[in-house]
Order: C-alpha cells, then sequence, then structure tokens
C-alpha cells in the first residue's frame, strides 16, 4: 500500500519508528498509521514496515517485510476488516504501537519547550 501526499482535512497520518528489542539504538520497525474521520466513526490503516541490518554496517537497514492492518473504530467497538498479525501477534503490536505513540508526544513536547 503506497501512503503519499493527501489533501484531505480528515485524513490524519502519522509515522515513527518502534523498538521491540529494548534497544533504542535498534529501532528496527517502521510503522505509519493513518485515520480518516468519518463523522462518528473513523478508520484507522497500520502499516508496519519490518527492517533487517547489515552486520558490517551498522546503519544500513534493508526492508524484509511489510504488513497491514485495516480497522473501523464505531463508538467504543474496534472492527477489524483485514490483519496480516495473528490474534495474539496484535494484541503485543497494538501495545508496542501505544507506547511508540506516546513517546513520540512526550518528546515533541520536550522539542517544543
Amino acid at each position: 500500500m503506497q501512503f503519499g501526499l493527501n489533501e484531505d482535512p480528515n485524513l490524519i497520518k502519522r509515522e515513527f519508528w518502534m523498538d521491540l528489542d529494548g534497544r533504542e539504538d535498534n529501532k528496527e520497525e517502521h510503522v505509519v498509521v493513518m485515520r480518516h474521520n468519518d463523522g462518528l466513526n473513523f478508520k484507522l490503516t497500520i502499516q508496519v514496515t519490518y527492517f533487517s541490518g547489515d552486520k558490517g554496517k551498522r546503519f544500513v537497514r534493508f526492508a524484509k517485510d511489510t504488513k497491514l492492518i485495516q480497522c473501523c473504530v464505531k463508538e467504543h467497538d474496534l472492527e477489524i476488516s483485514k490483519s496480516d498479525y495473528s490474534d495474539k501477534e496484535m494484541e503485543k503490536l497494538f501495545n508496542n504501537i501505544l507506547i511508540g505513540i506516546r513517546n513520540k508526544k512526550e518528546l515533541l513536547k520536550l522539542i517544543k519547550h
């Protein structure tokens, strides 16, 4: 799926690097979250790209896999329409994405002050 420029005011796109192994110097997953507001409901598209490193070059990364989740939030219910993850994988992934978003928000607050 391509996430290019979009002029739709109801579309919010955020992206960040995620750290799954606890090493800040080794963030190997790139996450793109797109939210499209549709009245009371909104649709989410989450794309996670996994990278592998070149053992000889510390800062070189190669995309090795991309997975996608598409869902709709209706009031307090989450309906998943498509997912490349198992239920168990999604539980851990959503938790890590939430932590990543919170960390990014905290970093942006520090930068603004």
